[in-house]
């Protein structure tokens, strides 16, 4: 069994050992680093190329950390290199602000610290296929502020879909369904700059920059469910 890898970014050390131990005691994972910082998290994420990153929010003591916490700051700069790399907050704070965020640069998981040890391990498993985990704590809030979002936005014109061609819209299912780029690739047979030409192609069309977007997109025109990017 092909284990996934995971790394542990968080400045408490006491409680980062505890859960690279939880961690290492499932069958089908295994801890291939730790960091207690945002910039030695980059780093070992760089060297280990992790499956899986479990990242604390907030790692430093800072006025700059109270404006935007340097773990959101790490989320882009992972995603950035290494998008294969699916993310997780693992946090003591319950905001769905924070959880926005958090998905909106790329992170696919926001697991509550006051939650039991199974919730990160479920998230770990949720995220390494290619699905959204939340907190139930934090899952209600989350979905609530999407959808009265929704609400309040102007209506989507649905026959925009039909400019995709229909290779797009395949690419825009799989987007919107959690893949990346790379196992778009592998699973159409191209290489990931085609992809990447095609998510460009989609989202000019749509007139949508960024994935949270196309999921709002896809929720309004029927494609997939609400709950499956704030699944708990």
């Amino acid at each position: 069994m092909k284990k996934t890898r995971v790394l542990v970014v968080d400045d408490h050390e006491l409680l980062r050992e505890g859960v690279a131990g939880l961690i290492s005691r499932q069958d089908d994972m295994k801890i291939v680093g730790q960091a207690a910082n945002a910039k030695e998290g980059l780093k070992v994420a760089l060297k280990k190329k992790p499956d899986v990153v479990v990242l604390d929010i907030r790692m430093e003591k800072s006025i700059e950390e109270e404006v935007r916490p340097s773990g959101l700051k790490l989320v882009e700069k992972i995603r950035s290199r290494l998008p294969s790399t699916k993310i997780i907050m693992h946090t003591m704070y319950e905001r769905a602000d924070y959880a926005d965020e958090a998905l909106q640069h790329g992170a696919m998981g926001y697991v509550l610290k006051t939650g039991r040890g199974i919730d990160l391990v479920e998230a770990v498993r949720a995220v390494r296929d290619g699905q959204y985990y939340l907190s139930p704590d934090i899952n209600k809030q989350v979905l609530d502020r999407r959808m009265e979002g929704l609400t309040k936005e102007a209506p989507i014109d649905i026959s925009r879909y039909d400019l995709l061609t229909e290779r797009e819209q395949y690419v825009f299912r799989m987007v919107v369904k959690g893949y990346t780029t790379k196992e778009i690739a592998e699973d159409l047979e191209i290489g990931p700059r085609t992809v990447g030409v095609y998510r460009y192609r989609v989202g000019r069309k749509l007139g949508i920059k960024n994935r949270v977007e196309l999921v709002k997109f896809a929720t309004k025109i029927g494609i997939i469910d609400p709950e499956h990017w704030v699944g708990s």
